[in-house]
């Protein structure tokens, strides 16, 4: 049975989202190279300025203010480093997702109607715009690299006392080498928000041009639906907007839930689609559509499928298709029922360039 466009368009959004999800691990990676480059140096500076050297007061207090200010300086280069990459990748993923949409629904209708793609200067605007939990996406790094410094400082304040107290001198220097560890209390912690950051921030990045995009397509949609594919991590409140429908004046017409976008909290996966309008509501401002088959008019009036998972969904791609989403190996354990939904979900071990990306879609800059 032939897919209707809203399928059609649910594969689209789905591959999109699974694309952004690997370009975002391409981002964490980067980002974190540089935290390892900056817990080199930092170390460098434990060792070299041992504050464990001397238990003399003022002396003590001088080299840990040395020690203090020479961190604050490396974690401020580093953390200017990502988040100038950062905003080269969003700015990037953002004009992505401008070719990408009107694509996936052209496609999707088989003739175009989308409105052309957003202008460079429109794509700058949002990015510049776009806020994670209220905040500037650029704030949120130099937050960051202010929490970096005061933990560092609470941590070495901590290790310090201990030494003052009977802790041996390489106990004490074993110690703040440890907290510096890529899992220790402070490396640790910055590297997890790191890679929540890089992964919510291009979540927003994405819905903020699908939103700027379906608003210069009004006249062949009728709303949006939420989608979120569920596996072991979807969280309760993704569940419950899963399938709610709004229409463009943003009045649920399907699950009852008040209208909201992704991301929905840190690190969500879900995504809003169009709900296009039948063919016979388009055909008003879109004559060109009476050059479809009459099979392609009828695709326009179905109904998109009920909630999936990522199994069932992967279960009606091509192979070609399906290979494209995990890489051959993977499909082949995937194939064989050996690979879980968590695993196949995972990008970790597939991240992609935005050269890569732009060369898979088409898109030439």
């Amino acid at each position: 049975m032939a897919k209707s466009v809203q399928d059609k368009i649910l594969d689209g959004t789905l591959k999109d989202q699974i694309n952004i999800m690997k370009l975002s691990e391409t981002e964490i990676n980067k980002a974190l190279n540089l935290l390892l480059e900056s817990r080199k140096e930092i170390i460098a500076q434990i060792v070299s300025i041992d504050v464990t050297g001397t238990l003399k007061t003022a002396t003590q207090k001088n080299r840990l203010k040395t020690l203090y200010n020479n961190v604050n300086d490396i974690i401020d280069d580093y953390y200017t480093q990502i988040s100038e990459n950062s905003n080269g990748a969003l700015l990037n993923l953002a004009k992505h997702e401008a070719f990408i949409l009107p694509k996936i629904i052209d496609e999707a209708i088989g003739i175009p109607v989308m409105a052309p793609e957003l202008s460079l200067n429109k794509i700058r605007s949002v990015v510049n715009k776009s806020m994670v939990d209220g905040e500037l996406i650029g704030t949120w790094w130099y937050t960051q690299a202010k929490d970096f410094k005061s933990n560092f400082k609470k941590s070495m304040s901590s290790i310090t006392k201990k030494f003052q107290i009977g802790m041996v001198q390489s106990q004490t220097l074993g110690e703040m080498i440890t907290a510096m560890a890529s899992d220790g209390q402070i490396m640790g912690y910055n590297r997890r928000n790191v890679e929540a950051l890089i992964r919510t921030s291009s979540a927003q990045v994405a819905d903020d041009i699908r939103q700027a995009t379906f608003g210069e397509n009004e006249d062949i949609m009728t709303g949006e639906r939420w989608v979120s594919v569920f596996d072991l991590r979807t969280t309760p409140i993704c569940r419950a907007l899963s399938g709610n429908e709004w229409d463009s004046k943003h009045k649920n017409i399907k699950g009852g839930m008040k209208y909201q976008r992704p991301p929905a909290h840190w690190q969500c996966r879900s995504v809003m689609m169009p709900v296009t309008k039948t063919y016979e509501e388009m055909l008003k401002k879109k004559p060109q559509l009476r050059h479809l088959t009459t099979g392609q008019q009828a695709s326009m009036n179905g109904l998109v499928s009920a909630d999936l998972n990522y199994n069932s969904w992967m279960k009606t791609l091509s192979k070609e298709e399906q290979i494209d989403i995990l890489g051959k190996k993977r499909y082949n354990l995937w194939e064989k029922g050996n690979l879980s939904t968590m695993d196949m979900i995972k990008q970790n071990g597939t991240p992609l360039t935005i050269e890569e990306l732009n060369k898979k879609v088409g898109r030439i800059e």
